[in-house]
């Protein structure tokens, strides 16, 4: 088990090379028909979207169920290969969202239903933002040939959408125009609406794929990149809010917030990280933001929360008096 571990986290180094262009910094070496990619010397990826679970809204027993069932997921990934769970929070697009998700009116007199389903929907977008959040698994493998990584794929497939299923999840492989639109509209936001790729007519024209979804140019900073016209940062959690520790039960937050026994204590001694979905369940458990849960400085940030609430109640002499007696006690 140990020389297979190795093996893999051996086949994840890459000989680093100084990029000379934009597609260049890309990480992907070629394209296969069936949505495969080459990343690396002899390695190979390919990609599945899955759809959410509504585990809080279910009963006690069917979260037992559906634990058991993610356990067989993370069961059924194979040792051997690299498996990368990716939450991609993008824009809604308004006439994606009209033209694929809103019931078209047919003149008829079940229009009226149509209308309040597509009120429904049109108001749930607007709560959430305008924001919709895709999952995908990522699974990579070294492998001496394509035909070996498409005998190993075909048999992850059968394995993902067997264990998803239980789920009532479901796995879906995407193809190569999906693969390549989610990294079109990361580098290139605001032109969703523009990506454009058909791999025949590219192969006829001798363009390379990495045209069609490379930035205008990129730029890493101290602190930031830029890609186009856009700037972002990359944040790290390095460390961790110490009240976490302070007042909870590790198991019965992990399960609560539908984890393993272990998954909050993993976290604080460091042995794992927490997705970014993850967090969100996080600060929901403790009733915080997620600003306040990356507040180091603040120790308790529920109880500065609930105490802030009652000051709020509070005239102006009541304020005073609870500001000196704040004062008082800072000084001990």
């Amino acid at each position: 088990m140990i020389k297979t571990l190795a093996a893999a986290n051996k086949s994840e180094r890459e000989t680093f090379k100084i990029p000379r262009s934009v597609q260049q910094s890309i990480p992907i070496q070629r394209v296969f028909r069936d949505g495969i990619w080459q990343t690396g010397r002899n390695k190979y990826s390919r990609t599945w979207r899955f759809a959410d679970i509504n585990y809080s809204v279910a009963s006690h027993e069917d979260q037992q169920e559906m634990f058991l069932a993610y356990c067989g997921v993370l069961n059924s990934l194979p040792t051997g290969a690299t498996a990368k769970i990716t939450i991609n929070n993008r824009r809604l697009n308004g006439a994606d969202f009209q033209h694929s998700v809103l019931m078209r009116l047919k003149g008829d007199e079940l229009d009226r239903y149509r209308q309040e389903y597509n009120g429904i929907l049109t108001e749930k977008a607007l709560e959430s933002n305008n924001l919709i959040q895709d999952k995908y698994i990522t699974i990579s493998v070294a492998r001496k040939s394509i035909d070996e990584a498409r005998t190993f794929f075909k048999r992850v497939d059968i394995d993902l959408s067997k264990s998803f299923g239980k789920l009532d999840s479901g796995a879906k492989p995407l193809d190569n125009h999906e693969r390549l639109r989610i990294f079109h509209d990361f580098f290139r936001p605001g032109e969703e609406r523009e990506f454009q790729f058909d791999l025949s007519a590219a192969m006829r024209r001798g363009h390379h794929f990495k045209d069609a979804i490379a930035p205008d140019g990129m730029q890493f900073k101290a602190d930031h990149f830029e890609l186009g016209g856009k700037v972002g940062r990359v944040l790290f959690l390095r460390e961790y809010a110490s009240y976490i520790k302070k007042g909870v039960s590790a198991r019965d937050m992990s399960l609560s917030i539908g984890q393993n026994p272990g998954y909050i204590n993993n976290i604080e001694t460091g042995k794992s990280m927490p997705s970014l979905t993850g967090i969100f369940y996080i600060c929901d458990y403790l009733g915080i933001t997620p600003a306040e849960f990356f507040d180091i400085g603040s120790e308790n940030p529920v109880r500065l929360k609930e105490l802030i609430g009652y000051l709020k109640r509070l005239d102006d002499e009541q304020l005073e008096n609870v500001t000196a007696i704040v004062k008082s006690l800072a000084k001990k």
